[in-house]
């Protein structure tokens, strides 16, 4: 298995640990709404950091880790706010630019592997309705915001983890051929 594959698939299961985790103390939310938010954000912003440094042939991860780090540094500074306001347009904001940078990693699919594309295609279309849906969520019920990020973390670790394992496979003549 390469080296990149490796990475991807060890952020995956911490992105989908992260997920456990707010799932499992929701008591986190004590901080507060918007400090909580700019943690958890802040954390993947992180993750997706060490990926682009231990592999640097894709950009994905770059432009990821530059969303995450301004919704969080949105989400942290603007704490003083109303949550109500500030997290969704936040996870909004977010989910944009994470579908802009996911369409823009799908073009170099498309010309070799068709199958993987429309996968990919469904995948990230999921991820960015499952993002707008937490973000009406969030507008009218902010006090469920670690069970809310807890499903957008797993989801997204989920989804991550069975993509980036079918890319894996998808370049093993072995298992997959189109």
């Amino acid at each position: 298995m390469k080296n990149t594959y490796v990475v991807q698939l060890i952020v995956d299961i911490v992105v989908i640990f992260l997920g456990l985790c707010l799932y499992i103390f929701p008591d986190i939310t004590d901080i507060g709404p918007n400090a909580m938010f700019g943690l958890t954000m802040g954390v993947y912003a992180g993750l997706e950091l060490c990926e682009y440094i231990l592999d640097h042939s894709r950009k994905e991860p770059l432009y990821l880790f530059i969303a995450a780090g301004v919704s969080s540094f949105a989400g942290y500074f603007l704490k003083s706010y109303d949550a109500n306001f500030v997290l969704p347009i936040t996870i909004l904001v977010w989910i944009i630019i994470f579908a802009i940078v996911k369409i823009i990693s799908l073009e170099e699919i498309l010309a070799k592997k068709s199958n993987l594309f429309i996968i990919k295609l469904i995948s990230a279309s999921v991820l960015v309705i499952l993002g707008i849906l937490i973000s009406i969520n969030l507008f009218y019920k902010i006090t469920e915001i670690s069970y809310v990020l807890a499903l957008m973390f797993l989801s997204y670790g989920t989804i991550e983890l069975f993509c980036d394992f079918l890319s894996y496979l998808s370049e093993n003549r072995k298992f997959l051929s189109e």
